[in-house]
């Protein structure tokens, strides 16, 4: 097997994991549902291992260097294949497990996405970012479409025990690939992170870019995710139903991303236009909450979603580029992703009072309407955070200009 190098290498690695990642992040949650019959329950293994990853996360940036940064990468994998392997232990009676696979899935994730994120940085500019992110999230679209409808398909008309054997071979080809992987590390002077976390949150676009961060993730990539499969199950009663929807939004979500791609100069008004699609179908599956009125909500959000994630991870890689940080790109990652952790902390905890309030399935609409408000703070903060990099790059060539 011919592993291409480097930059080609962390594409296809990507596409690969998006399988894994659909697979935990879809298929995982209704089967632990379907196992246990308790939202709170779910609820509670998500919300420990967010918990966990940002603890963890820390002793990984703490100890991570040029001589490590190749061997945590593919331990990323290993574990993962460990993770996989343990789900098949998972029963009623041994729900306990679900904390060890997570605990052991988390720890795989803080050694993918540490070294798969400082690389990507290194590796780009602001201006290949977008292109590179381009190709990145095409691939992956292909691997995410593809994945829940085979997915759904082998759950119910062969096993989940065979859907478990495939995603684990996954996991072994990215090991494989990840030999390709060799010069993502750049040598960073040393810098204390509560310096750098300092230093940073004193320059306005970069402390807004972190804010912006924190409150996407709050109002989209959290408790949002973990419901929608659930929800999504509740209504089609399947998990091929589940994986056929899945993959037609993501399909119809990809056309949205070409368009979006072409019109990229236009990306203000489309990341506006995308935060009012999504809040006026949040309030439409609170009122209506009918199936039509939820397809209508879960195929808009896909779609909106795909043009802000587009935004949001491009800002947040580039956000200390023209700084005098713009070399620590481990602690930059530590940083954006502390944002991360705490603001989805705080989502889960929102869901769990919400939901025990209000102990039905209206609870989750509301929920998910209270966290898709909050999107309206992100999009603003990356739009003004925009502005003064634009503004910051005007000066620095009339500077030039007069040299």
């Amino acid at each position: 097997m011919k592993v291409p190098k480097d930059k080609n290498c962390l594409q296809i690695i990507n596409m690969l994991m998006q399988m894994i990642f659909v697979f935990y992040d879809i298929f995982f949650a209704i089967y632990i549902y379907e196992m246990s019959n308790n939202l709170n329950f779910v609820l509670g293994y998500s919300l420990f291992d967010c918990i966990f990853f940002m603890g963890l996360e820390f002793l990984l940036i703490k100890i991570i260097n040029k001589k490590n940064f190749n061997i945590l990468y593919r331990l990323s994998f290993i574990l993962a294949l460990i993770s996989i392997a343990l789900v098949f232990t998972i029963s009623p009676s041994r729900l306990y497990m679900v904390f060890i696979v997570q605990s052991i899935y988390a720890f795989a994730r803080g050694c993918y996405y540490i070294p798969h994120e400082i690389a990507t940085m290194n590796y780009n500019t602001k201006k290949s970012m977008v292109s590179f992110l381009g190709v990145s999230q095409s691939l992956a679209l292909i691997a995410s479409m593809l994945s829940p409808f085979i997915s759904g398909y082998i759950i119910d008309f062969v096993s989940y025990y065979i859907l478990f054997s495939i995603i684990f071979i996954i996991a072994l080809i990215c090991f494989l690939f990840s030999l390709g992987v060799k010069k993502g590390w750049n040598d960073n002077p040393y810098i204390k992170l509560t310096d750098f976390i300092k230093g940073t949150h004193k320059i306005k676009r970069v402390r807004m870019t972190y804010l912006a961060y924190g409150f996407y993730k709050l109002s989209q990539n959290s408790v949002v995710d973990l419901l929608l499969p659930i929800l999504l199950f509740m209504r089609v009663g399947t998990n091929f139903s589940v994986g056929l929807y899945s993959a037609l939004a993501i399909l119809l979500s990809g056309v949205v991303l070409i368009v979006y791609l072409k019109f990229y100069k236009f990306k203000d008004f489309l990341l506006i236009l995308s935060t009012i699609l999504i809040i006026g179908v949040s309030i439409l599956l609170t009122v209506w909450t009918s199936i039509i009125g939820f397809f209508i909500y879960y195929f808009v959000l896909k779609c909106c979603r795909k043009i802000i994630g587009h935004r949001v991870s491009h800002d947040i890689f580039t956000a200390i580029d023209n700084t005098k940080f713009y070399e620590y790109k481990k602690e930059h990652h530590f940083t954006f992703n502390y944002y991360d952790h705490i603001f989805k902390t705080f989502a889960y905890l929102v869901a769990f009072f919400i939901y025990n309030v209000i102990p039905n399935e209206i609870s989750l609409s509301i929920i998910i309407l209270t966290l898709s408000l909050l999107q309206i703070v992100s999009s603003i903060l990356f739009i003004k955070a925009d502005k003064l990099y634009n503004e910051e790059i005007t000066k620095l060539e009339e500077n030039k200009e007069k040299f």
